[in-house]
């Protein structure tokens, strides 16, 4: 499987796309059937980015021609583009402003549901383990252990 490239790359790549656009920031990358797929917000959007890694996911077309790809047992479809840094790429359109995102916050919540759907979510963020238990002497110990107060 072929490295990623940077968040750097692939955004300047996307902005080079639409330069009227806002730029937008990667929320995860992930492998799917052995190809890169990429979660990017955007203030006004959110869109998944399809790069091929040598997987079976990845099919050349034609710039600008769609492709239907059944995911999850629904058909998404990605826009095929290309980049002179980045190289080919298909983007996918999971929400625009007039479905409803209304910021980059809105954005990441559609990528993170779209990946969820696709079974590759990132982990849940790590939960501050709990604080420790107050020490017990050993007379409280004993007390406890024979079920006394």
């Amino acid at each position: 499987m072929t490295p990623h490239p940077s968040d750097e790359t692939l955004l300047a790549a996307l902005t080079r796309a639409e330069p009227e656009r806002p730029a937008g920031s990667v929320v995860h990358w992930g492998v799917l059937q052995g190809d890169w797929l990429v979660a990017v917000a955007h203030p006004d959007r959110a869109r998944l980015i399809l790069l091929p890694a040598g997987g079976s996911l990845w099919g050349d077309i034609p710039v600008g021609q769609k492709r239907y790809v059944t995911l999850a047992e629904q058909a998404w479809f990605f826009v095929a583009a290309d980049d002179a840094e980045l190289g080919p790429y298909q983007s996918c359109q999971l929400a625009e402003a007039a479905d409803g995102v209304s910021g980059r916050d809105v954005a990441e919540m559609v990528c993170l549901d779209a990946l969820k759907l696709l079974g590759i979510a990132p982990p849940a963020p790590l939960e501050a383990p709990p604080p420790p238990a107050a020490p017990v002497s050993r007379r409280g110990f004993l007390r406890a252990l024979t079920g006394r107060r």
